[in-house]
C-alpha cells in the first residue's frame, strides 16, 4: 500500500505491471475521515460567538458528528472515483448536511 505523501514509493511502483496497467495513487480515506471527526469534535465541544456550545440534545452530538464525518469521507471517495469536480463534492456535502439535519431535529 502506498500512502499519501509517499511520492518516492509511488514513483517506484507506478510501472511495476508494465505500460499497459496503470497503478493509481489513492487518497488515504481513513485519514480524511479522522480529520473530519477531529474537526467536528472541536466544533462540537467549542463555543459559538454568543458563548453557547454546539453539543447537547438537538445539536451536534458525538454520534451525529461521527455520522457526518463518515458520510463526508464516503462522498469524497465517490466523487473521486467518478473523477468529479469540487462543485460536485460541495453539492454532496450540502446534501449530507441537509439530510442529517432533517433526521436529527
Amino acid at each position: 500500500m502506498v500512502r499519501v505523501g509517499d511520492s518516492k514509493a509511488f514513483e517506484a511502483v507506478k510501472n511495476i505491471y508494465g505500460p499497459d496497467v496503470a497503478v493509481q495513487s489513492l487518497a488515504d480515506n481513513n485519514h480524511i475521515g479522522k480529520n473530519f471527526i477531529m474537526k467536528f469534535d472541536g466544533a462540537r465541544t467549542g463555543t459559538t460567538k454568543d458563548g453557547e456550545t454546539l453539543e447537547g440534545k438537538g445539536r451536534l452530538t458525538e454520534p451525529l458528528a461521527k455520522s457526518l464525518a463518515s458520510s463526508m469521507a464516503k462522498a469524497i471517495r465517490d466523487v473521486a472515483r467518478e473523477s468529479g469536480t469540487a462543485e460536485e463534492l460541495s453539492h454532496a456535502f450540502w446534501r449530507i448536511f441537509y439530510h442529517k439535519s432533517q433526521r436529527h431535529q
